[in-house]
């Protein structure tokens, strides 16, 4: 009897922390399903930053005028010296001459819905862009230009007198994502988004070398030399990033967004030279397709006001900032590096940078 008693009090000890434990489950559960089943339940655990009413439309527009500028890498137009005529000389430094890329404007609308389904948004966006570069420039009595483009065995032992370069670049992007903007804190919001891209780049790189001297090239004796070469860009792929907005006060803030994409795409290029007189000697068209994988890389970064009615139904946002997107690879031109060998050439010689200036503005209704 004395060996039974230890045992029985440790038995109802067990029976008494068992039932204790379940207690506290099921207290837990009941606390977790109240929260879960409570109708404001979106604004304890990272309530939106657009709480829209249900009775709303939930429809909005954007737009964005744009001032950007293009820097392409790899498109040297030719090598300038200094100080004399030689290329190697103890005289002066050469120059290499690249393009000029302007300014130019380009537009960015979208249009989107607020839906009721943990207040996420869609939204469609088109970005289309014409930019340009040019530069045009002539030998003196102590310089003179060596030429970058063109097959070497075209300009061999040449020299330009005066070199024309322009570029042209037409730019369309569609965008497609979902999202949701919500608060992690009082004054900062977080939207993550994720969707499909598909862009066209189309870029058009002319060149001119006119006054070539000496002209006893035995196999181009012409005083002229144009090389025209066109890249098709298509891709399709996915886009992920994330918007933050950091509240100042009084409707103002600062915002920084980050996205990246990974797209299937492909480039066709085509290449053709002539001289002048045009004949089977002064001629030359090469035509390269292929798939490649590309990476496409966007930022935003700038202020922003906003207002939203009493009712929350209709909000108008205004933005302005600066933003890059970058595009690695992109230069897919032909050049041709070996006279011994004709069909030899390098690709992938630089990248698609975009940058500028950005106003938006959106409406919610």
């Amino acid at each position: 009897m004395r060996m039974l008693l230890p045992i029985t009090a440790m038995i109802a000890s067990s029976t008494l922390l068992l039932a204790d434990d379940e207690a506290r489950m099921r207290n837990l559960e009941n606390r977790l399903t109240s929260l879960e089943c409570s109708q404001d339940r979106c604004c304890v655990i990272n309530p939106p930053a657009r709480p829209y009413p249900a009775e709303c439309w939930g429809f909005y527009v954007t737009v964005d005028p744009l001032i950007w500028q293009a820097h392409v890498g790899g498109l040297p137009l030719a090598t300038q010296t200094s100080g004399s005529t030689n290329f190697f000389n103890n005289v002066g430094s050469s120059r290499v001459k690249n393009l000029k890329f302007d300014w130019d404007w380009g537009f960015r609308i979208g249009l989107g819905v607020n839906t009721t389904h943990d207040a996420w948004d869609v939204l469609l966006q088109w970005t289309y862009w014409n930019p340009d570069g040019r530069r045009n420039f002539r030998s003196s009595s102590d310089s003179t230009n060596f030429p970058h483009v063109g097959h070497p065995a075209r300009t061999f032992n040449q020299t330009a007198g005066q070199v024309d370069g322009d570029w042209k670049m037409h730019y369309n992007v569609l965008d497609l994502e979902n999202g949701r903007e919500f608060y992690v804190s009082k004054f900062l919001s977080l939207r993550p988004h994720a969707g499909f891209r598909t862009l066209w780049i189309e870029q058009d790189y002319d060149v001119a070398y006119t006054e070539l001297s000496p002209t006893t090239n035995p196999v181009l004796p012409t005083n002229r030399h144009d090389i025209d070469q066109n890249d098709r860009f298509w891709g399709l792929g996915i886009r992920g990033g994330i918007d933050t907005q950091w509240g100042v006060c009084w409707g103002w803030s600062l915002f920084s967004n980050y996205a990246g994409s990974l797209l299937y795409s492909y480039h066709k290029v085509h290449h053709r030279e002539k001289g002048d007189p045009v004949d089977a000697n002064t001629t030359l068209r090469v035509d390269d397709f292929h798939h490649v994988g590309s990476a496409i890389f966007d930022m935003q970064i700038g202020v922003r006001w906003d207002w939203l009615s009493c009712d929350c139904c209709y909000h108008l946002g205004l933005d302005l900032g600066w933003e890059h997107h970058w595009h690695p690879g992109q230069n897919q031109f032909l050049f041709f590096v070996d006279d011994g060998m004709d069909g030899k050439f390098v690709t992938n010689q630089g990248d698609l940078g975009i940058q500028g200036f950005f106003f938006r503005a959106r409406f919610d209704f």
